[in-house]
């Protein structure tokens, strides 16, 4: 199922897991994270290098979309996942630390 919106751009969701379904979702999600270039921050689990001081704006607005992505990758995780185990991770601060990709 797909969304489309009228510039054209076609929104897929993500897939959903259940519980009795995670091989396959395991392999979808990769894909559906990869495909927006988030699957780099669910394999590292770290945080952007801080800036300094004396950082350029280039750096610091560089920083802040590094930042941001890694929220990406934590939202479609959420919204991947049943009620049920959305509970189960609901207190984890990065994609990796949910434990379930």
């Amino acid at each position: 199922m797909t969304n489309a919106h009228a510039n054209g751009v076609v929104i897929i969701p993500p897939p959903i897991l259940t519980g009795d379904n995670y091989s396959k979702w395991a392999v979808k999600m990769q894909c559906y994270l990869q495909a927006f270039d988030l699957w780099n921050f669910v394999e590292a689990d770290t945080e952007p290098t801080p800036f300094t001081d004396d950082a350029t704006h280039a750096k610091i607005r560089h920083f802040n979309a590094e930042k941001a992505r890694k929220f990406k990758a934590k939202t479609c995780i959420h919204s991947a996942v049943s009620d049920v185990i959305f509970d189960k991770i609901i207190c984890c601060n990065t994609p990796k630390r949910s434990g379930i990709i």
